[in-house]
């Protein structure tokens, strides 16, 4: 390879290290509970995210309430991957709590929510938007199972 080659692979690595934020997250969201069904209803999330631990794997805490008093609150972990100079994936995974309220009915009060996000980091101090999906299931531990899918978009702002 080149020289001219190798430098310009380094910059851009350098870059991306600036940029992919390696400071903590306060995650907010806004969107759809139970997305795909009939009963949908608004949610409004908050997730604390602290700087990485290993690499961009970082741990992570949140709630969300539903329209109808439905709460959940959740712990796991989230891992960053770098798309460019401006886009993130994140896939994450979060054993949790649910209580109902008059909600859904999700058949066991520990959930698991699996998730996936595609953000744009919007400033070099890491802000990001973008969009979050995730399912919640109980794995069968309970009598039902009927799962739920969410749909919302989240706006993460970095903390000191």
């Amino acid at each position: 390879m080149r020289k001219s080659s190798c430098l310009i692979i380094c910059l851009f690595c350098v870059g991306l290290s600036y940029l992919r934020a390696d400071s903590a997250q306060l995650l907010l969201g806004i969107g759809f509970f139970d997305v795909d069904r009939v009963h949908r209803q608004l949610q409004l999330q908050a997730e604390y995210r602290p700087a990485p631990h290993i690499d961009h794997l970082r741990t992570l805490v949140g709630l969300f309430v539903t329209q109808k008093s439905s709460l959940f609150a959740y712990g796991g972990v989230a891992y960053d991957i770098l798309l460019g100079q401006h886009w993130i994936l994140t896939p994450s995974f979060a054993p949790g709590l649910y209580y109902r309220g008059n909600g859904k009915r999700l058949g066991y009060p520990l959930e698991f929510r699996s998730a996936i996000e595609l953000n744009y980091l919007l400033f070099r101090r890491g802000d990001r938007i973008g969009l979050q999906l995730y399912h919640i299931s109980n794995a069968s531990l309970g009598d039902r199972n009927p799962g739920e899918q969410t749909l919302l978009l989240i706006y993460s702002l970095p903390l000191p």
